[in-house]
């Protein structure tokens, strides 16, 4: 059993008393020697300045960072007229920035090739006005629209250099051609006023009969409502008021087959 006396006894025990003494040092030695470990390890307190390699080849920013021992990274790609390809348009931090040893330096660089963006679908689909809006706010710039005979102010066709475009299809930004606003289409009957007129004496004609509609890759079909009926090569009868698509070699015919037609459309 153990006496009051002997439990007391560690206050005469000097080694004791050192261990008590040491172990707070050691703990603060050991706070420090972490804190200048991380010190070392993040540089901390360090900076450089970043040199500005904005308008310099790839190659020739990557060297110049590198000699800093900053790492490049190339986050994004763009086009600017008049710069060489895979010269640097902008770097983040940017130039004469400070920053730490072995940070990253974020580069966008010149594609050296003139985008291209799909013509959105605005053939015989849109106002002028509507079509204006979308072209311009993918980046185009436009030339004065054709106006000719057809539905005001209506989008037909869109040109580029003078060849017509399809819904999709991309082209350049640079150098864009225009609008057709132009009505191209055909109407087929006995009224005086259609484009292609029959005599009132023809069978199987009907006043206003069909209507035939060139788009860019086929010719739309329409029956008018007709008393006679309009019908494709095979003999299926349209109905009235719905388009079909005829391309080239297609037949159609009115009434009767002796009003036979077949498409010749070339696309532009």
């Amino acid at each position: 059993m153990i006496s009051l006396k002997d439990f007391f006894s560690f206050k005469n025990n000097r080694a004791f008393w050192l261990n008590i003494i040491a172990m707070p040092i050691v703990v603060i030695a050991v706070i420090f020697g972490v804190l200048h470990w991380l010190d070392v390890y993040t540089h901390h307190g360090e900076s450089i300045i970043v040199p500005n390699v904005n308008g310099l080849p790839l190659k020739q920013a990557e060297n110049e960072l590198s000699k800093k021992n900053l790492k490049v990274v190339v986050v994004d790609s763009n086009y600017v007229k008049g710069m060489p390809a895979g010269s640097i348009l902008e770097q983040k931090p940017t130039g004469g920035s400070k920053v730490k040893i072995g940070r990253s330096i974020y580069l966008t660089i010149n594609t050296g090739e003139v985008p291209k963006v799909a013509i959105p679908d605005i053939i015989d689909n849109s106002s002028f006005r509507q079509a204006e809006a979308r072209l311009r706010a993918l980046g185009f710039k436009l030339t004065e629209p054709e106006y000719i005979e057809g539905e005001k102010d209506w989008i037909y066709g869109v040109k580029y250099n003078g060849k017509e475009l399809l819904s999709g299809e991309k082209v350049q930004l640079v150098g864009f051609g225009g609008f057709e606003t132009k009505k191209r289409e055909a109407r087929m009957g006995r009224n005086p006023n259609s484009d292609l007129v029959y005599a009132a004496s023809t069978p199987g004609i009907s006043t206003s009969h069909c209507l035939l509609q060139p788009k860019a890759d086929c010719v739309l079909l329409t029956d008018l409502g007709s008393t006679y009926g309009t019908y494709l090569g095979n003999g299926t009868k349209l109905t009235p008021h719905q388009s079909v698509r005829l391309r080239s070699g297609d037949r159609f015919f009115l009434g009767h087959k002796q009003q036979m037609f077949q498409i010749d459309h070339k696309r532009h």
